[in-house]
């Protein structure tokens, strides 16, 4: 929420997608809290890789979404709080930072400097 609203600052709008009810509750409670964040309908993959290509950055956990933004070319922060990033995180990508590890979790400072590394 609070990265969501740093980037509301800048006129970033924050899509936050989800994949089961339990997901879209929590982006809906997200939403919420952010200015103009958007909860979309349930996307088929190919719906969502187009909709991570027109993004300008994506920001996720360790999901396949982050991989596929990666994979994508799209500027992409993977953000690690219960995996290993040395052991699942973003490589191979033109424009990606991996913050955190296990029981690690960056800070939002961390998270938004690390958005203007990736889209410079």
């Amino acid at each position: 929420v609070d990265l969501g609203r740093v980037l509301a600052a800048r006129s970033v709008i924050s899509v936050l997608p989800w994949g089961d009810a339990a997901e879209r509750e929590r982006s809906m409670r997200m939403a919420a809290q952010i200015p103009q964040a958007v909860v979309p309908e349930q996307f088929e993959l190919h719906t969502m890789a187009s909709l991570l290509a027109g993004a300008r950055v994506v920001v996720g956990t360790d999901t396949g979404l982050t991989h596929l933004a990666g994979a994508l070319g799209v500027s992409v922060v993977g953000i690690y709080c219960a995996t290993d990033p040395a052991a699942t995180g973003l490589y191979g990508c033109a424009r990606a930072a991996n913050l955190g590890g296990i029981n690690a979790a960056p800070t939002g400072d961390d998270v938004v400097a690390a958005i203007r590394g990736v889209m410079t």
